[in-house]
């Protein structure tokens, strides 16, 4: 060690001698120097610590010169530095608008279409698209729907998404699926098969049944019932589909169902009925009110007896297959109550148990579990209380089952003192078209209607009873309607207690005569010996889809209550047409056939025997053996009504899948389909109702004569009254303003006009508008002062809601075959004012010096120059509120008095305690009813969806594009030539814009309902707003040709052709229209969807001539004469391509008028 360190020195020295040889500069400083060993205090003016210690680094006291603010000691205390930045923000960005979320999440949908990343496994790409679809449900469930429908129209899954996938359909279903439900998952795979053909069927969920039975299957099994030679009598109804829709002499074949109908038609011959609808009904029509009530009473009259039916059952469905646009809670329960109204009046029949179908819920088919983790636990407690109440009225039903089936969607268990107890299910949980079932699907009994099947069954075996399920989806079909998970455990439940305590299944749904068989172990050994149960499928009464009208009536025994025959009774839908014209006959409804003579000539059979499942595969084997009876049993099975069927298969008719085996041809399509068909509407033209319309067109000339009288002279007014001091440049911020006055005080009030109109009628308020025209434009004629000009337009603006009003009554006097023909009109008065308004005030001011062989005397046209040009208008309105009072017809179905309103407005909380217990005792509570159904209207809120902001969005940017050039054009026609202008006088101005109404309102008349049909209101409307591009670059470019050569040809060439440019963009007007009475939500509020609309409008016409003629006023103002003189002209183009990317937004195809189809 000391060897080592004297080497080191000896090294050491030896390197110094070498640096000292080497040559060095004087001018640096020494070769070494030792620093102080005591820390420079004096650097800093404090410390945290003694910085003379050697014990510790030295902490000093740190200010920062630019913050002023002085560093803890903690940050660089080796005891205290905190071991994550806790103190200091680390910024994140700021979350996305809920429309921004909704539009990063149809961008990611659409990227993960397209990414290569997923290959062909369309499945992956699914799944991780409802992943996103997600997300969006959770953080914003409203985006889900719009989303929804966005996706649908970008890959065009139907023509009409948001009629499918909006908020006031099934938006909401989807979004509360897609929140709960395990969408990377068996459930995500499921609703990617069923609805979007993009997974395959996964396997059905593997069942664990260990703890799903209380007890065993009895083994042996109890010895059966034994039959007591008494015969009970049972009513089968089922699939009744009522349509009071139904349209007598409509188009009975066409092209796509629901046929009888308004506006359908055979895409063969569109243009005429090829078979006009039978009184009774036809093959493509669901059920008249008169087929309903004579099968009824051929039920009595057939098999009831002077004893009637011991009891009836009934299998569901009794509402017509409408598209689910044209259906509503309201008419869900209108349909329940006529039809079990109908079946207590006409058939003398004791209980009657009936089961909820899939068509008998609103939205179709959708029932949602109760364990829902979204707080609606009770959505559809409406339905299910307003069937428990039916059911329960006149005792069908005791209280006890009526509160069951109030709490187990509508499904409950009697106990009858026979010894059978009737079980009902709700199948729509196993019904593939219920998006609630894509929940926890797994589960394979996600609602618990199984559990409950399982728990009364129980109780039955226990107390040695029979029992009879009645359903209305059958189970185990076709993968088209019950899903496997649910039916799988449905067969096993019924394995468990087959066939000691399943005396039989029933269903409807198919529309056909059928039966099936459950066989036990699924039936992997198919034998007589295996052979348990039989489901029987009822006919049904609707003729849809080409079937013979037909009820089904079951001999019992009243012991085993095991059927002992089925009596089939149909009436033949193909002789209706016979019975049309007259009242002396009505169908002829008979008996069919019978089961068991029909079916039982081959088989060895005791007459008692009942038609139990070895009875039935005892059918099936003698088919197969003799296909003569198959045949045979072809022609009674379906209940068919027409050859479209063809020819049959024997092995078609017993077809059969590992769980079951069924007799009967294949199942007729009973699906209602979620759109129209693109060919299910041609509707033919509905003739304009020509008395009110053209009482609605002279009512609406009083606006714009009142608005367009002060054109011409407006500009010499403002001057006249001295407000501008002299100063040229702004007269044209004052003519703005008094323009603006009167749409900034309509704005205001025209909304609560329309929603008033919706209640009191559209006559008050009309007539309320007209006389505030009247006086306000008197008023207007005998102001000297801007104030007093101020006062008259106010009054003017606020007192008038007429024109949204109007436009109500005008679709509500069309509908949607002849609405774009009489928008066509509409023009008329609006172009005849502003025709006769200009022309009005041009000719009639200042008549004193124009006219004064007539009124040279008067010192009151003296005194007030525009008192007779606006008189002439005034006196017009009082003329109208006249005609209106005596001539125009009342559109409101049910107007409340002002009075009324008032009242109920004082009295709410009374009213409110009266509706719910009212004169005659409690009544039940109000159900939740579609906003497109219902008959009040809806409140504002209610009216906010996308269709109606985007139609109003465009109408109000329309407004402000068209105003803003048409309240500059006469101030720039007026305005001298060397200020940007044309110079042109008041009288000479009235003539222009006169001819430029008379050729506006022609052309409108002769080619508005042509173009609309033609390119659709989408194009048009484009198109028009388009066209007011080169219509403003003209106006300078004439004011240079003017300053060069005058008032020229060139000149008056290019005035013509700016007017004849500018003709479509009034086009637009008819157009957005036609979207905004598309859009009301319900027929009720149109006169608030139009009053919103108006508001906005109002809003843009109030701002725009006042910043236009700003705008014009900066551009020819001599000192800065902003951008050339062309400062308004590129202001107005600004708000031509703003108009322009908004109208993108508007659908291609118009929305569908709800208000009108389900009116």
């Amino acid at each position: 060690m000391l060897l080592t360190a004297r080497l080191f020195i000896a090294v050491g020295l030896s390197l110094r001698g070498v640096a000292s040889q080497t040559p060095y500069s004087e001018t640096l400083g020494p070769l070494a120097w030792t620093a102080p060993g005591v820390f420079p205090t004096s650097l800093y003016q404090s410390y945290y610590n003694d910085p003379t210690a050697t014990s510790a680094e030295p902490q000093p006291v740190i200010t920062d010169p630019i913050t002023h603010e002085t560093y803890p000691y903690w940050i660089t205390n080796p005891e205290t530095i905190p071991e994550s930045d806790t103190f200091e923000p680390h910024p994140f960005p700021p979350p996305v608008s809920t429309l921004e979320l909704a539009e990063v999440a149809f961008q990611q949908i659409l990227s993960i279409a397209s990414s290569p990343g997923f290959g062909n496994d369309t499945c992956a790409r699914c799944l991780a698209a409802l992943e996103v679809g997600k997300f969006v449900a959770l953080a914003t469930p409203e985006q889900t729907s719009l989303l929804a429908v966005r996706v649908c129209e970008y890959y065009n899954f139907t023509t009409d998404c948001e009629g499918e996938y909006g908020p006031f359909d099934t938006g909401g279903v989807i979004a509360q699926v897609i929140q709960l439900a395990d969408v990377a998952g068996y459930d995500g795979q499921m609703i990617c098969n069923y609805f979007l053909s993009l997974c395959p069927v996964p396997p059905t969920s593997p069942l664990d049944l260990t703890n799903w039975f209380a007890k065993p299957k009895p083994d042996p099994l109890p010895a059966p019932k034994q039959p007591t030679g008494q015969r009970l009598k049972v009513l089968h109804l089922s699939d009744l589909h009522i349509d009071p829709r139904y349209t007598i002499g409509a188009e009975a074949n066409c092209t796509s169902y629901l046929c009888c109908r308004p506006g359908v038609y055979n895409a063969d011959n569109p243009e005429q009925v090829v078979l006009p609808a039978p009184r009774y009904g036809s093959f493509y029509c669901d059920a008249p009110y008169p087929l309903v009530v004579n099968a009824f009473q051929a039920v009595q009259e057939l098999a009831g007896g002077d004893d009637g039916f011991d009891f009836t059952i009934f299998t569901g469905d009794l509402l017509s297959h409408d598209s689910h646009t044209l259906l509503s809670a309201m008419y869900t329960l209108y349909t329940e109550t006529v039809l079990y109204d109908l079946i207590k009046q006409l058939i003398k029949t004791g209980p009657v148990y009936a089961v909820q179908g899939n068509h008998d819920t609103y939205n179709y088919a959708q029932n949602s579990p109760y364990n829902i983790e979204n707080g609606l636990v009770n959505q559809y407690n409406w339905n299910y209380d307003h069937l428990a109440a039916l059911w329960e009225l006149d005792g069908q039903l005791s209280p006890e089952a009526a509160q069951q089936a109030r709490t187990h969607y509508a499904s409950y268990s009697v106990q009858r003192q026979d010894g059978l107890r009737i079980i009902t299910l709700n199948t729509d949980f196993w019904y593939t078209q219920n998006m609630f079932n894509y929940i926890n699907l797994s589960s394979s009994d996600n609602s618990g209607m199984l559990r409950f099947l399982t728990d009364e069954l129980q109780d039955a075996e226990d107390a040695e009873e029979r029992v009879w399920i009645l359903g209305h989806v059958q189970s185990g079909w076709d993968t088209a309607d019950p899903l496997e998970n649910p039916t799988n455990l449905f067969y096993q439940i019924v394995d468990r207690y087959s066939p000691h305590v399943i005396a039989g299944v029933f269903f409807g749904h198919t529309h056909e005569d059928q039966v099936m068989i459950y066989y036990n172990n699924n039936a992997t050994n198919i034998s007589v010996a295996n052979a348990q149960t039989v489901g029987w499928i009822g006919p049904s009464l609707t003729p849809l889809t080409a079937y013979n009208s037909g009820f089904r009536v079951y001999e019992v025994d009243s012991g085993t209550f095991e059927i002992l025959d089925s009596y089939t009774y149909i009436a033949n839908v193909s002789l209706f047409p016979e019975l049309d014209g007259q009242t002396q006959f009505g169908p002829v409804f008979e008996l069919e056939y019978s089961a068991r003579d029909t079916y039982g000539g081959n088989i060895t059979w005791d007459s008692s025997d009942p038609l139990n499942a070895t009875w039935w595969h005892l059918v099936t084997e003698a088919m197969y053996a003799d296909p003569a009876l198959v045949e045979a049993a072809a022609a009674v099975v379906a209940v068919v009504g027409s050859e479209e069927n063809g020819d049959i298969d024997p092995a078609g008719c017993l077809g059969q899948n590992s769980l079951y085996k069924t007799l009967g041809l294949p199942p007729g399509d009973e699906e209602t389909p979620l759109l129209h068909d693109a060919h299910r509407t041609k509707p033919t033209r509905t003739p304009i109702p020509w008395s009110q319309l053209s009482i609605l067109l002279v009512l609406q000339l009083a606006e714009p004569l009142t608005s367009q009288v002060i054109a011409p002279f407006a500009p010499e007014l403002i001057r006249s009254i001295g407000i501008t001091g002299g100063d040229e440049a702004k007269v044209g911020y004052y003519v703005g303003l008094m323009y603006s006055l009167f749409f900034a005080t309509q704005a205001v009030t025209v909304l609560h006009w329309s929603r008033l109109s919706d209640r009191v009628g559209r006559k008050p308020v009309i007539m309320t508008g007209l006389l505030g025209l009247s006086l306000s434009m008197y008023s207007f004629g005998l102001s000297r002062t801007f104030w007093g000009l101020v006062v008259s337009r106010s009054l003017n603006g606020a007192l008038n809601g007429n024109i949204g009003v109007l436009k109500s009554m005008m679709a509500e006097i069309t509908d949607s075959t002849n609405i774009a023909e009489a928008y066509a009109y509409l023009p008329i008065s609006w172009m005849a004012g502003g025709t006769l308004g200009p022309m009005i005030g041009g000719a009639l001011s200042h008549p004193h010096e124009r006219f004064s062989n007539i009124f040279g005397h008067m010192e009151i046209f003296k005194t007030y120059p525009y008192l007779l040009a606006c008189a002439v208008p005034a006196t017009f309105s009082s003329i109208a509120f006249l005609v209106t009072l005596f001539f125009l017809k009342e559109t409101v179905a049910s107007p409340v008095s002002i009075r009324r309103i008032i009242k109920l407005r004082k009295s709410k909380a009374n009213l409110t305690l009266q509706n719910v217990v009212g004169a005659d005792g409690p009544k039940p509570p109000t159900p939740f009813v579609s906003s497109k159904a219902a008959v009040e209207p809806l409140p504002l809120r209610a009216l906010l969806i996308p269709r109606v902001i985007i139609s109003a969005g465009n109408y109000a940017l329309l407004a402000i594009v068209d105003i803003s050039y048409r309240t500059v054009l006469p101030v720039y026609m007026s305005t001298p030539i060397d200020l940007g202008g044309l110079g042109l006088s008041p009288q000479m101005i009235g003539t222009i814009l006169s001819v430029y109404g008379l050729m506006n309102g022609v052309i409108q008349i002769m080619l508005f309902s042509r173009v609309i049909n033609r390119w659709g209101a989408k194009k048009v409307y484009v198109f028009g707003i388009a066209s007011a591009l080169p219509v403003f670059a003209l106006c300078p470019a004439i004011n240079v040709l003017a300053r060069a050569q005058g008032y020229s040809v060139t000149v008056w060439t290019l005035l013509v052709v700016q007017t004849l440019i500018s003709i479509p963009l009034n086009f637009c007007y008819g157009s957005v229209f036609i979207y905004i009475t598309a859009s009301s939500p319900n027929r009720s509020s149109l006169g608030s969807v139009n009053g919103l609309s108006q508001m906005s409008v109002s809003i843009m016409r109030a701002i725009g001539p006042a910043f236009a003629n700003s705008m014009f006023s900066l551009s020819i103002d001599k000192e800065h004469h902003y951008l050339h003189g062309m400062l308004v002209y590129v202001f107005l183009a600004c708000l031509a391509f703003v108009a322009l990317g908004v109208a993108t937004l508007l659908p291609t195809k118009v929305w569908k008028d709800d208000a009108e189809e389900t009116s």
